[in-house]
């Protein structure tokens, strides 16, 4: 959380977040998540990666998955957890 609040001091209109919950306990994940949906609620645009779809929050308006470079999805959080072909790949 320091690493993002350093960041929003810059006041900036996009946050950029690499892998955020990545090597945290996951009983920190949610305390993140809901900061991350705090910044979104004050007008802020996030675009996170993340590797582990597991973590990817309720909130996010548009899932992206790449695979070797290529965007093979692209959808809903819904319809991602509903995409029985992306549900295969994290088997």
């Amino acid at each position: 959380m320091l690493s993002i609040a350093r960041a929003l001091t810059l006041d900036p209109k996009i946050l950029i977040l690499d892998e955020p919950f990545e090597g945290l306990s996951p009983a920190i994940i949610p305390l993140i998540s809901e900061g991350i949906s705090s910044i979104r609620k004050m007008g802020r645009a996030v675009l996170m990666a993340e590797s582990n779809a597991f973590h990817i929050p309720e909130y996010a308006d548009r899932v992206y998955v790449i695979e070797r470079g290529e965007i093979v999805f692209t959808g809903s959080v819904t319809e991602a957890t509903q995409n029985s072909y992306l549900s295969m790949k994290g088997n």
